[in-house]
């Protein structure tokens, strides 16, 4: 499938609403579960939203697995209300 190179110990592929895939060296690949969303409203900022719940659960100490299930779950808040669409505090100015 993925072949893991470089210097990453552990690298994660987001797959949207079917989830994400956790690759770490050595070990076999781990797919983590998108939950389930019971309203989508918008998908903005639910990338960034993803990659800020897996950066505090790695800050916090928390095993990768569990860090991309928080991801998981900050990212399906996200979609679940209308995200921004001015270019924020810009004036639609960016």
């Amino acid at each position: 499938m993925l072949a893991l190179t470089g210097w990453a110990v552990h690298r994660l592929l987001k797959r949207g609403a079917d989830g994400a895939i956790l690759f770490r060296r050595g070990r076999p690949a781990y797919p983590v579960p998108a939950p389930r969303v019971t309203q989508f409203i918008d998908p903005t900022g639910a990338g960034d939203a993803f990659l800020a719940g897996l950066t505090i659960g790695l800050r916090r100490g928390e095993p990768p697995e569990q860090a991309a299930r928080r991801a998981g779950a900050a990212a399906t808040s996200t979609v679940r209300r209308l995200g921004e669409r001015t270019a924020g505090g810009c004036g639609g100015h960016v």
